[in-house]
């Protein structure tokens, strides 16, 4: 499969007391970079280089350009044909040093860990491998031919063709221009073909069983007939710049069957495929819709690369090692689609106007949604869960925002992620609103407790967190190096060390939310100018008081400011609250007096099933959590549901409110809804009838009621007929005296077989 690497330079939190940025990947990431031996090398050294890079830090290098790196020429015999117009039969090991044909004529076996089976350091050379095979070893640095251009030289002319490798640590090494590499076959290894240069072909191999299939850094590349089985990163598109991603790539490259997707230099066109793509990969076209298409077990599912105007819509992807990749994109919006078990979900580097809704993203290893150096970004109605892994030392993100300007995330959630739900760094002008934040961090040991928030915010100014519920965390809000922010309706409870963390933040204001943590508040003491209450305003505060102010400050067993201190009178405590030397809260909020009382109605109340009801919440106080039981095994946890009966009975409806203080209330009224079968109608008096078998039709009065057994079915009062009838079974017919107010019970009714 083509799978492009396309992926981009990320800024990851490595948090040892404080957050540290690093990078995570590039251009071009291979999962090379994730092997043990690379360590934290790879991010320290994007810490010191925040460019655009390919693949730094990995312990495999990808584009391979320094001779001694290459392969041990130490014992190899060089070859140089003297008619450059015949073939010239050679063994391998050889070095290739002048122009020419050339034909392999053995087998080869490495000797050691170095060895390369021919190496090429000319130009217009043809190697025909005739069919032979160099047998390496993917544990060791073999390689099967080296096109060994160096700072002094760049080879061009160079052909490859008809040459197998097996168990390689490198197929082919090919760093040359206005090449090709042809009808080549590399079996096991580590990377099957890793091209560099420009105007090259590949056409007409094979790649399989390796950990990568074929890799390009260059332009203008013919990319045809290519078959890869059986790798993780099939095909691996590298780059600095937008030539490099622009070439001429068609669906005869074929993945475990599946055909590479590419577009390129076009306008004004729908992405159609009729089977499943290996991936799809879009570079420098403009008004493109991209709509109800599926991915799996790709390297990157979607590509899309310095693109205008791209609409995106129900596309999915599951298990590729990234799902959903995009550079330099402008204009582009993203919506109702989903990715699940990839290492990453969604990546973004330097886009413009970008929006995502209702974007779900499930059990990432790495991150779900990462946003690098983009403006302005919306984010709305979208869930990443389960971003999870015991493999990385490093911080999982749910939604990353790194360098980014103007972000906006609303109406979104995040929970059990390893470390923080919600991440923004060095970012400004960023908006959080009615966001949900739960269970993130508890499962993080190797790192301080400052990635672990359900929140974390460093290094940005004029900020907001509002109308949000941050709970059940490790810590749920991480401040740190911020200024110009405001926090305000927000439910910060239940996380297990500390609500909020604050590290040298200003400006600040934090009003109107409720805290309820064991520690609330953690500050230090580099943290000024903050303010933690507004003046006394009339409206109807977070717990239902009518007027606003400061917080609400509780703890779970009940010992907080709020929770010991009088109301006095206007929902206000009496007294102020100081969290630390500078830090009060003048107006702190008190538990509203008034009490908190369940009550709701319904549109209709009796009908014919199915009978669609509208409840009301008709509750008194401030209740911000509903539980609806409907009586028939139905719930819902909206404040105003709408619910069906499909069958026929009488309803008991119970309504639970809590608020927002923990307080709640309870009601039920039985028998609330009716629904019957028809002209027979009413609750004057109750029937219940069974038969021998059940599932039976039962009418009264000629009238359709349901199916056996039946049970409290209301029925007015006074002498009914009952019939009961099935396929197959002589009918039955009888009377019974209904009582009002009574349960009439009819026999057991036994139908016969005709």
């Amino acid at each position: 499969m083509l799978s492009g690497g396309v992926h981009m330079q990320r800024n990851i939190w490595i948090i040892l007391l404080i957050f540290i940025l690093f990078g995570c990947g590039g251009l071009a990431v291979s999962a090379d970079r994730m092997d043990s031996t690379s360590g934290h090398d790879l991010y320290t050294k994007v810490l010191a280089n925040n460019n655009k890079y390919v693949n730094q830090g990995s312990s495999e290098p990808d584009v391979e350009t320094n001779p001694s790196a290459l392969s041990s020429m130490e014992n190899v015999p060089d070859v140089c044909s003297s008619s450059p117009g015949s073939w010239m039969d050679i063994s391998m090991p050889a070095t290739i040093t002048c122009p020419g044909y050339y034909r392999i004529s053995n087998d080869y076996t490495a000797l050691n860990t170095s060895e390369t089976g021919v190496t090429i350091v000319s130009s217009n050379v043809i190697l025909d491998g005739n069919g032979h095979t160099f047998f390496g070893n993917d544990l060791s640095e073999t390689k099967g031919v080296v096109v060994q251009s160096d700072s002094n030289s760049t080879y061009q002319g160079v052909v490859i063709q008809n040459f197998r490798t097996n168990q390689s640590w490198r197929g082919i090494v090919y760093a040359a221009l206005s090449g090709a590499i042809y009808n080549t076959t590399h079996t096991g290894g580590r990377v099957g073909i890793q091209a560099s240069g420009d105007n090259n072909q590949i056409i007409g191999n094979v790649v399989q069983n390796q950990r990568s299939g074929i890799k390009i850094l260059g332009t203008n590349y013919t990319v045809q007939n290519n078959q890869v089985y059986n790798t993780t990163i099939c095909f691996d598109i590298q780059g600095y710049t937008l030539p490099h991603f622009l070439h001429h790539i068609d669906r005869s490259n074929l993945v475990d069957g599946k055909p590479i997707v590419y577009y390129s230099n076009q306008s004004d066109f729908t992405v159609q495929t009729d089977t499943e793509p290996a991936m799809i990969i879009i570079a420098n076209c403009r008004n493109v819709t991209v709509q109800n298409i599926s991915v799996n077990n790709s390297y990157i599912g979607y590509q899309f690369v310095w693109d205008n105007q791209i609409h995106i819509e129900n596309i999915s992807d599951a298990r590729s090692m990234y799902g959903m990749v995009a550079l330099s994109v402008q204009n582009g919006s993203f919506s109702n689609s989903s990715f699940i078990g990839n290492w990453d979900g969604t990546d973004i580097q330097d886009g413009v106007n970008l929006s995502f809704s209702n974007i779900s993203i499930k059990n990432p290893t790495l991150s779900g949604l990462w946003i690098y150096n983009s403006t302005p970004i919306t984010i709305t109605g979208s869930s990443v869960k389960d971003a999870r892994s015991d493999l990385y030392p490093y911080p999982i993100p749910g939604i990353m925002a790194s360098g980014c300007d103007k972000v906006d995330i609303k109406k979104s959630s995040v929970s059990n992620t390893s470390d923080f739900g919600i991440g923004i760094s060095n970012s400004s002008h960023v908006i959080l609103d009615d966001v949900l934040v739960t269970k993130n961090g508890l499962l993080s040991s190797e790192w301080s407790y400052f990635d672990k928030a359900g929140i974390a915010i460093q290094n940005t100014f004029d900020f907001s967190v509002k109308n949000s519920r941050i709970t059940h965390n490790y810590d749920g809000l991480f401040l740190r190096n911020v200024t110009i922010g405001n926090i305000s309706g927000n439910t910060i409870s239940e996380n297990q060390q500390s609500g909020l963390i604050a590290n040298t933040i200003t400006n600040t204001i934090l009003y109107n939310n409720i805290f309820n943590n064991s520690a609330n508040v953690l500050i230090d003491q580099y943290s000024q100018n903050n303010i933690w209450n507004i003046s006394l305003t009339s409206g109807t505060n977070i717990v239902g008081g009518p007027n606003l102010g400061g917080n609400f400050w509780a703890t779970p067993n009940s010992t907080g400011f709020s929770q010991t201190h009088a109301d006095r009178g206007d929902g206000i405590c009496t007294g102020s609250f100081t969290l630390a030397p500078g830090q009060t809260d003048y107006l702190p909020l008190a538990v509203w007096s008034h009490p908190l009382t369940a009550g709701f109605d319904g549109n209709v109340t009796q009908g014919v099933p199915p009978l669609s009801v509208l409840f009301t919440d008709t509750s008194s106080g401030q209740p911000t959590h509903w539980n609806w039981n409907f009586g028939d095994g139905s719930v819902s946890h909206e404040q105003n549901p709408v619910h069906t009966y499909s069958g026929i009975g009488r309803y008991t409806v119970t309504l639970e409110v809590t608020d927002s203080t923990g307080r709640s209330d309870i009601i039920r009224k039985p028998g609330f809804i009716v629904t019957n079968g028809g002209r027979v109608s009413g609750p004057n008096g109750m029937i219940w009838i069974s038969s021998t078998p059940s599932d039976a039709l039962v009418y009264v009065d000629g009238a359709y009621l349901g199916v056996t057994p039946l049970q409290s079915v209301g029925v007015p009062a006074g002498i009914r007929q009952v019939h009961v009838t099935k396929d197959g079974y002589h009918d039955w017919t009888g009377y019974v005296q209904v009582r009002q107010g009574v349960f009439s019970y009819v026999p057991k009714v036994v139908l016969w077989p005709n």
